[in-house]
């Protein structure tokens, strides 16, 4: 049975009633790569510690490189691509933690 219409002012096109539709809960599978990079820990560490080591290796150099050819100092803030599946990994606090700043989130 339609219910009344409180809004004179406003038009509703379709009233009825039912059963409310729930989704279903979806267990989104673990992936293969944070499987392995939690049960090898103490290697998943040292391999971002290289990583990220090789990355301030490459921008101090690179701002060796300006100095020498007399271009102007960068920025101290460098860019930095971090691909972190989010449904396993709380964004907010690494962002609080390690300063980030989140611009996509997919």
């Amino acid at each position: 049975m339609p219910k009344a219409n409180e809004f004179k002012h406003l038009e509703l096109v379709l009233q009825r009633d039912g059963k409310k539709l729930v989704p279903k809960k979806i267990k989104i599978p673990t992936p293969p790569s944070v499987v392995n990079n939690i049960a090898n820990r103490q290697q998943h560490s040292s391999k971002l510690y290289g990583q990220a080591r090789a990355i301030v290796d490459i921008w101090s150099q690179e701002d060796i490189d300006r100095t020498q050819n007399g271009m102007p100092a960068l920025s101290d803030k460098k860019p930095l691509l971090i691909k972190i599946p989010a449904e396993y990994i709380d964004i907010d606090y690494l962002r609080s933690t390690f300063g980030f700043e989140v611009v996509c989130e997919y």
